[in-house]
């Protein structure tokens, strides 16, 4: 069996810079990248609450999903996906929305896995939307915001921040573009702009909703933990809420 070395960015094939990173992948001669989902045991869309990576081993990373919509059976709130070194086109980024082909684990309430190959698709892709076309009606869909078991987790829309002390706080980078309109979590609600793009808060989870200048709107959960220091101050966490849709 021939097969040849394609080597391409993932800003190629999917036609988004949402991802710059290179990727390398073994496929047949002459034949197509296969549909993710022929043979998969999972096919959700889910938004990616945290992502932890290392780069020099397998699982390369760690990503945790909110579950929203399924094709093969209910799932909880949230499933993790351990991506294998062999798929190297496969990079999530916290607060972005995926469509997800996985394989679960040979043990029950085990994380889900990639195989060879597997690629991360975003939901703003055309690709993406390609699939999802073919896809048809999921079989399965997560209660909304609110009525979740992830609730009771979470700070929700609307209850107080209530006072930090020094130290206790991080720096949260609110999403700023032109297309947002609002942006809401816990009791604070607004435009962000240049001049008011960071908040500090608790770590832990916390209710958002995000509504654009088209007057639709998205809501789910943002974890904030500390990610990377800030000299001389609290740690940030930043999420990439403008390709949400």
């Amino acid at each position: 069996m021939n097969y040849r070395l394609a080597i391409a960015l993932v800003v190629t094939w999917l036609g988004s810079p949402a991802q710059l990173h290179a990727c390398t992948c073994l496929f047949k001669d002459g034949q197509a990248l296969p549909p993710p989902w022929s043979e998969r045991t999972r096919i959700f869309i889910g938004h990616v609450l945290e992502v932890d990576e290392t780069p020099t081993q397998s699982p390369r990373e760690t990503v945790r999903f909110v579950t929203e919509t399924s094709w093969k059976g209910a799932l909880p709130d949230t499933v993790t996906l351990l991506v294998g070194s062999d798929a190297s086109c496969a990079h999530y980024q916290a607060g972005l929305r995926y469509l997800v082909a996985a394989e679960t684990a040979s043990a029950p309430g085990a994380p889900l896995r990639t195989v060879p190959c597997d690629y991360a698709w975003a939901i703003n892709y055309p690709t993406t939307k390609s699939m999802l076309a073919q896809l048809g009606a999921p079989s399965w869909t997560a209660a909304p915001v609110g009525r979740r078991m992830l609730d009771a987790k979470a700070v929700r829309l609307g209850d107080p921040i209530g006072r930090l002390s020094q130290g206790d706080s991080l720096a949260f980078g609110l999403p700023v573009h032109d297309s947002i309109a609002r942006f809401e979590f816990s009791d604070w609600v607004g435009k962000p702009t240049s001049s008011s793009r960071i908040v500090y808060l608790r770590a832990g989870l916390y209710q958002f909703r995000i509504t654009w200048t088209d007057g639709t709107s998205y809501s789910s959960y943002v974890s904030l933990r500390c990610e990377r220091p800030i000299e001389g101050g609290p740690c940030a966490v930043f999420r990439s809420f403008d390709f949400l849709r």
